[in-house]
């Protein structure tokens, strides 16, 4: 497993110096799409949507970040084991390394996207905006997990790469990112991603009503996804690249 990290990571080093070697704004083009996210909902939020979200700033800032970050990492470690299948096929390569190289890339520009949140935040009079940065490893390990399923998937039913694409543009609208969450309602009640969300926000606004039943809910979601990809992939890795000839 220390092999394979250290592959992992330089890996990723490489792959982000060469994304950005030829651009003028270099590593703050991770930061253009959420920030185009943004100012998006706001003004459907501010124009359209007629009640008023307190805090609404840092409320719509940290729903942001945060699924892009589940949405870009799921989708990349999904398709990594069948976009990188030739080098598998032809090396001794475990396929971990694809899926840990793309997942700490995701991981530093969602470090990134959140320090840059957090000095905006902090700008508008939420100083504890950076709080939220202690949640991202619990939150990387439940993402890391979606995404090891996805990719055993994506290696057994083809077509559910272009689906979950599908699904992941849907997140933007069914999970309370720029309106607020009924918790009586099946969507929110029984979706992971909506805890995460919702703690993120207390740390970054609202620390007084952090509970730690909500981290201990985060902190098994987060465990109970990792170890159960983990296992579903090492039962699958030596078959993920015959199926994929």
């Amino acid at each position: 497993m220390k092999n394979i990290l250290k592959k992992s990571m330089t890996l990723s080093f490489y792959e982000m110096k060469a994304r950005n070697q030829s651009t003028y704004l270099g590593f703050f083009w991770y930061f253009l799409e959420p920030l185009i996210m943004f100012t998006i909902l706001f003004y459907v939020k501010r124009n359209i949507v007629n009640y008023e979200i307190e805090n609404f700033i840092p409320y719509l800032f940290i729903g942001v970040i945060m699924v892009h970050f589940f949405i870009v990492a799921t989708t990349e470690i999904m398709s990594a084991v069948v976009r990188n299948y030739e080098i598998l096929n032809s090396k001794k390569i475990e396929p971990e390394v694809f899926i840990y190289s793309i997942f700490f890339t995701a991981l530093k520009r969602h470090i990134f996207e959140a320090l840059l949140v957090s000095i905006i935040l902090m700008f508008f009079g939420y100083y504890y905006g950076f709080l939220y940065i202690f949640i991202v490893p619990f939150y990387a390990l439940f993402v890391l997990g979606v995404g090891q399923i996805l990719c055993v998937l994506s290696t057994k039913i083809f077509d559910a790469t272009y689906l979950w694409r599908y699904l992941c543009q849907i997140l933007w609208f069914i999970l309370p990112i720029y309106y607020l969450a009924d918790m009586q309602n099946f969507i929110f009640k029984y979706n992971p991603i909506y805890y995460f969300i919702n703690l993120g926000r207390k740390l970054a606004f609202d620390l007084t009503s952090v509970s730690f039943k909500l981290f201990l809910i985060c902190f098994l979601i987060s465990i109970a996804f990792y170890f159960i990809s983990r296992f579903i992939f090492n039962n699958q890795k030596y078959l993920i690249t015959e199926r994929i000839k």
